[in-house]
């Protein structure tokens, strides 16, 4: 792509998501939606279409054990794998530990483990459902002084299981299996490269105001600290939901509220328009 195709092809999406923010970028948002999910009839959910990498070219390993074993040839797409804590806490815990996790996800249903991504604290795999033919994602993160329950919220993505409140049995690693969704990030990922920088940061700002607008959704008494992008994902309706929240409670949360000011791209929305992004709010 030259520079004035890349040009044209970024003024067309900001002019869609500003030009009237009361249209058009909800309607960007379900058209991406559109473009990013499939129906599986046969499985019977809306499935996410991924590109192929050289990651996801050889077939995925059939348990968890397996899948583990790869995990130093993901380095090469994903160099900072090796600072992942998760990767570093795997080789320190005993061979019980490493057995009861792999036992948990696999009676939860799942085998045929690929690489999906990871943060700092967790490895993330896509796997196959074996009881439904769905796909759903295997997460699993190391114990960190940051950890906060997943709240039941209609804005926060609920887990299929979770082993919440039994992790001093799996090493204190806690394990979840989730839908998969596409992460917010993903939406600016093909303008990466691009050579046109401002149109590319007010793009990427408009995609980081809708993530952080999350928490507009939540209480006095709730924020999510880690309401970033990538940790914040487009369902197949065109919604918004955090899959990865951070959400802290209280007065902490109270002090977090009181200082959060309403990201810039959502400052004119009616409650109809939010109410079209996020799938808690309420019109009075």
């Amino acid at each position: 792509m030259d520079e004035r195709t890349a040009y044209c092809y970024i003024h067309s999406l900001m002019s869609r998501t500003f030009v009237d923010i009361g249209v058009n970028w909800v309607h960007w948002l379900q058209e991406q939606a559109a473009r990013r999910y499939t129906w599986d009839d046969k499985a019977q959910y809306h499935r996410v279409l991924h590109e192929k990498v050289a990651a996801h070219t050889r077939l995925p390993a059939r348990t968890l054990r397996d899948a583990w074993a790869r995990l130093p040839q993901e380095l090469a797409h994903f160099p900072n794998l090796k600072s992942n804590l998760f990767v570093s806490e795997l080789d320190r815990l005993p061979v019980s530990a490493r057995a009861r996790i792999s036992a948990f996800f696999t009676a939860q249903g799942l085998r045929d483990f690929e690489f999906l991504d990871h943060g700092g604290r967790a490895i993330t795999y896509r796997a196959l459902h074996v009881p439904t033919g769905q796909i759903r994602v295997a997460r699993m993160e190391a114990p960190h002084c940051s950890r906060f329950p997943r709240p039941h919220h209609s804005v926060v993505l609920q887990p299929f299981a979770t082993n919440e409140g039994r992790m001093k049995h799996y090493g204190d690693i806690k394990l979840e299996v989730l839908p998969e969704v596409v992460p917010l990030s993903r939406l600016y990922k093909e303008i990466n490269d691009i050579e046109v920088p401002l149109l590319k940061k007010a793009f990427q700002d408009a995609v980081w105001d809708l993530s952080w607008g999350t928490n507009l959704m939540y209480s006095h008494r709730m924020f999510d600290r880690d309401a970033e992008a990538q940790n914040v994902g487009l369902l197949p309706d065109g919604r918004i939901a955090s899959f990865d929240p951070e959400v802290v409670t209280g007065e902490r949360a109270e002090r977090k509220q009181s200082r959060f000011k309403t990201p810039r791209l959502l400052r004119d929305a009616s409650a109809q328009q939010l109410a079209l992004v996020y799938p808690v709010f309420k019109v009075s």
